[in-house]
């Protein structure tokens, strides 16, 4: 468990990522995720509840994830190769 709360979480139509974290804690996530693996949808989770602890991609942000989903690296690539793009 990450072993974080977040402020509230919502759904939007993001034209070129998966998920948000705010600064306000809360986290929002690109309805298309929805479509994704459920194994890739963990990790899309898992990334934004990690930036409530570190809000940055700094090699810390990525130790967590890892301590979290230690095959985070694999969803990853997943999220990158089938990137959100706008398609409307």
């Amino acid at each position: 468990m990450v072993g974080v709360e977040p402020a509230g979480v919502g759904i939007k139509t993001f034209k070129f990522r998966w998920g948000s974290c705010k600064a306000t804690g809360k986290l929002e996530f690109n309805w298309q995720i929805m479509m994704a693996p459920n194994r890739m949808v963990d990790c899309g989770v898992i990334h934004e509840l990690c930036h409530l602890i570190r809000h940055d991609h700094f090699p810390e942000f990525w130790r967590e994830m890892a301590r979290v989903m230690p095959e985070y690296q694999q969803c990853r690539e997943w999220l990158r190769d089938n990137e959100v793009v706008e398609w409307m």
